[in-house]
């Protein structure tokens, strides 16, 4: 899978995490059958959960950091701990600069004035979506944050909460192997009034093995500021947004179908 490195400025292939089981669980008969009677289960997600906050999963802490290069030399208590660790980070953007919400590979998607878009074979409309009607944007900014990614995500801008909402849904992978999958997994609607951008979207969502979004519903907040963190897994924001012009390099990548890696905070546009 090709993904364009910013500093590079090239893309790279990065191999997908246990490619091999998601083939057999969406290519297979008999994966599909596990999958809608298991793994796609919230209740399944819920007990590998369980484990995974227990000590008893403490050894997979290190096998996962040597995997994907991570220096960290904190005790942790399980395996969830280490993943939904705090997040630092540094950024010199501006005021008039749209930010990544997340560490993320990212696509952007224009929105047709029936209010949908397409992500490679599927269609997505705002309402089916977001469950809000009656609502208009021209952009869907897709971050898709794969497991060795810090899944703690921020506040693009300062603003204040209009409409919250959790949309209960399955559990599968957020790739291009279920269709629609956005808008059948479970997800967190969050309609806001932003300082630089007007009104946005952002919904959370979750993924095989993501029983809970938490979210800490902000009413008032301010750019930069945590708005949640997902627990164990692979999963993704999608931010619907007007008054911005994405960065060039994204454009073209999104275009091709090649995501963007982006950091949380990094610049990837700018308002008009």
């Amino acid at each position: 899978m090709l993904v364009y490195d910013r500093k590079l400025k090239t893309s790279v292939n990065e191999p997908e995490y246990k490619q091999e089981v998601l083939q057999f669980l969406y290519g297979s008969k008999i994966g599909r059958i596990l999958l809608k009677t298991i793994f796609a289960r919230p209740w399944f997600s819920k007990l590998y959960g369980l484990y995974i906050s227990s000590p008893l999963s403490k050894g997979k802490i290190r096998k996962f950091q040597t995997l994907y290069g991570i220096k960290d030399g904190k005790k942790y208590k399980s395996f969830n701990d280490f993943f939904t660790r705090n997040l630092t980070f540094e950024t010199a953007s501006k005021e008039n600069e749209l930010i990544s919400p997340a560490d993320a590979k990212l696509c952007v998607y224009r929105i047709s004035d029936d209010t949908k878009f397409y992500i490679k074979n599927s269609v997505y409309s705002i309402d089916e979506l977001t469950s809000i009607k009656n609502t208009d944007f021209e952009y869907a900014l897709v971050f898709r944050l794969s497991v060795e990614n810090c899944h703690r995500y921020i506040f693009f801008d300062d603003g204040r909460t209009i409409l919250q909402k959790r949309i209960k849904g399955m559990l599968h992978t957020i790739r291009e192997f279920e269709d629609g999958v956005y808008c059948k997994n479970s997800r967190f609607v969050t309609l806001m009034d932003t300082k630089h951008f007007g009104q946005a979207i952002q919904t959370e969502i979750g993924a095989m093995l993501i029983g809970k979004i938490n979210n800490h519903g902000k009413r008032t907040f301010s750019r930069y500021e945590e708005k949640g963190y997902f627990e164990y897994g692979g999963s993704t924001v999608v931010l619907l947004i007007n008054n911005i012009r994405p960065d060039e390099d994204i454009l073209k990548n999104s275009a091709a179908g090649i995501e963007t890696r982006v950091h949380i905070g990094e610049r990837i546009g700018e308002r008009i």
